[in-house]
């Protein structure tokens, strides 16, 4: 029996359950199945795993590499589940994920804020993209999926549709970006959406601004300092902790379901500790 027969199977028992099946599937097409497709299941070992992670590893980013192992151990795991396949799996113990950190930590500056704000301030929809980011933190699907009726511009309020966590939470815009909004959305129907650009459209305006002003010289799997359009929600939430908004606050605002999801902003907090520390010997 082959990889593939085993894949396929997978493949089809995940088709409705995993959002990105389909991004799963080409990254076993295009990396997974050269290597083990059409290998004996049986006869795959983790020795082979390790070499299939090294050779990898010349031209792939390290997280890229962990998420291929995951897949072929899920479709290992598959196979015994369903009892099609009595050996052990072999992406067990003996191969180690490898360790990534990778956490985005940039934020822009309130000066970096400036420049990008002065860059898209002659287009309305992605000026108004940008100021809802800031403002509200949502993400790139909730802000492009905000309709006219999710606006309340009596409580300078938009009612945010996070699909990441399946759930709905209340987001603040200050009175500038209300009365823009307000001129928006006066012709609008009541489900039409705030903005009607497409996410492709949204990112690829972005992302040349962003490598215009912020990304210079930063390789392109830098993950944790190039600025993305993902950063304006950490800058969103890194501003709120350094003007001294309660953690649970801002676990509120960015609807995070875990707070150790939050913690990553406390050191930003003026109650870090940094003040104590430098007064402590004097």
């Amino acid at each position: 029996v082959k990889l593939d027969y085993f894949a396929d199977i997978y493949f089809k028992e995940k088709e409705f359950e995993v959002k990105d099946i389909e991004k799963l599937r080409k990254s076993y097409i295009n990396h997974i199945k050269p290597f083990f497709g059409n290998k004996d299941v049986e006869k795959i070992t983790s020795d082979q795993i390790k070499e299939f992670q090294k050779i990898k590893r010349e031209k792939l980013a390290e997280r890229t590499i962990n998420a291929l192992i995951q897949i072929i151990g899920a479709i290992y795991n598959i196979a015994i589940l369903k009892d099609i396949y009595k050996g052990n799996n072999p992406v067990n113990k003996n191969v180690k994920r490898i360790n990534v950190d990778n956490k985005r930590e940039r934020y822009l500056t309130l000066q970096e804020i400036k420049i990008l704000c002065n860059e898209v301030k002659h287009e309305e929809y992605l000026y108004i993209f940008v100021q809802l980011a800031l403002q509200t933190g949502g993400r790139l699907s909730t802000i492009l999926s905000t309709t006219k009726k999710d606006i309340k511009l009596e409580s300078n309020s938009v009612q945010q549709k996070d699909k990441k966590n399946n759930s709905t939470h209340l987001g603040f815009f200050n009175d500038e970006l209300k009365h823009i909004l307000q001129d928006k959305i006066k012709n609008l129907n009541i489900n039409d959406k705030i903005i009607n650009r497409g996410k492709q459209v949204i990112q690829d305006r972005l992302t040349k601004i962003y490598n215009k002003h912020f990304n210079i010289g930063l390789a392109n799997d830098d993950r944790k300092n190039r600025v993305v359009t993902h950063t304006l929600r950490h800058t969103f939430a890194s501003h709120l902790a350094i003007n001294g908004t309660p953690i649970y606050t801002i676990q509120k605002l960015m609807n995070h379901k875990d707070i150790s999801m939050t913690l990553r902003y406390a050191k930003l907090a003026p109650d870090s500790g940094k003040d104590m520390v430098l007064d402590l010997y004097k």
